[in-house]
């Protein structure tokens, strides 16, 4: 299968492109390292391991307006193919891409994916974990996606980014994205997501957008015997964000409202706030000092979040980051989170580096 699909992306890539484009390509790899020390429970996600090791591995290959990018994922517990998708760009201004991506309506995934370097953090905020690490919300989509920005007076950007396809489905464990290398499109049902963003400027990271999302998220196996069967979730999610940069000084708030109903059972809809707010300052030279909250309201009126009881509701965390040598970094984090189950406190160190 892995063949199969190196095969047919490596021929689309070549019969995109007119004989005179040369084949260009870049590996970018990503380290992490980390030792947490969190609570024992019965609600262990990998999120709450001890020890955590990770190489985020991307290759991507251009020849014309055909492209290809392929993201691993290798971690001491467990190996996936992330991302792989076939891109065509007919201009600097249009990209289409066919293939496994993350979903544009997700405000820190579309930013930093998953290479731990690139955010200033260990942790992500609890409403935008990954499917394994008890994601509430579908991260990972099977189709296709559209990129498209426009500049405007001022030097500023609008950026519109539009995708749909297989979505996660939803088992005992959580939510299960579509699999490329083992393929099992059984109960995976469609989504649809978009972003719209306003940048002030290309290349900064100051601006507002909003995100939306339509999905229906198939079940497997039967999550919840107490209910009558359950037959999808018919998933929406509305949300806003804005960001504020100004030197070394970062702002960034997010906020999501989310309706779940379940389909096919006599339990109420689902409908609840989640969002968060980051603070980061410098401290001196480069290190950098950090500051989150989050939260989300009526957890215990949501039948969809007890599909989820390690899902972390409310949270503050503070770190310290110090960068140095060559794309390299050390990052201390500290904690006071709550689920539905137990309070606790959270304790992590973290090495991260862009390795190549």
């Amino acid at each position: 299968m892995k063949l199969r699909v190196a095969a047919a992306a490596l021929l689309f890539t070549a019969s995109g492109a007119s004989a005179g484009d040369a084949l260009e390509h870049e590996l970018l790899i990503f380290g992490s390292a980390e030792g947490a020390h969190v609570p024992e429970s019965s609600l262990t996600t990998s999120d709450t391991r001890s020890e955590t090791f990770a190489a985020d591995i991307l290759l991507s290959l251009q020849r014309g307006n055909a492209s290809l990018l392929g993201e691993y994922l290798l971690t001491d517990h467990e190996g996936d193919l992330e991302r792989f998708y076939l891109g065509w760009e007919p201009s600097s201004h249009f990209n289409l891409s066919v293939g496994r991506f993350h979903q544009p309506g997700s405000v820190w995934n579309s930013e930093h994916h998953h290479g731990q370097y690139l955010q200033t953090t260990i942790t992500r905020p609890a409403a935008e974990n990954w499917e394994d690490d008890g994601g509430i919300i579908p991260q990972h989509v099977t189709g296709a996606l559209v990129e498209s920005d426009w500049d405007l007076p001022a030097d500023r950007v609008l950026k519109f980014a539009a995708g749909g396809g297989l979505i996660p489905v939803l088992e005992p464990g959580g939510l299960e994205p579509f699999d490329l290398v083992h393929p099992d499109a059984h109960q995976h049902r469609l989504g649809y997501q978009a972003r719209i963003a306003l940048q002030a400027d290309p290349f900064g990271e100051s601006g507002a957008g909003i995100v939306f999302a339509q999905e229906d998220i198939g079940v497997r196996d039967g999550p919840l015997p107490k209910l009558p069967p359950l037959k999808y979730v018919d998933f929406t999610l509305a949300g806003a964000y804005a960001t504020w940069v100004h030197g070394d000084w970062k702002v960034s708030a997010v906020g999501y409202y989310v309706d779940a109903g379940l389909t096919g059972t006599t339990a109420r809809d689902s409908d609840f706030l989640t969002g968060y707010v980051l603070g980061e300052a410098p401290l001196y030279r480069n290190v950098r000092a950090f500051v989150r909250w989050e939260n989300t309201s009526h957890v215990r009126d949501s039948p969809y979040l007890e599909f989820f009881p390690a899902f972390v509701n409310r949270r503050t965390t503070l770190g310290v980051r110090w960068d140095f040598l060559r794309k390299q970094a050390i990052t201390a984090e500290v904690a006071k989170a709550r689920n539905e189950a137990e309070r606790f406190n959270e304790y992590r160190v973290q090495w991260s580096a862009a390795l190549l």
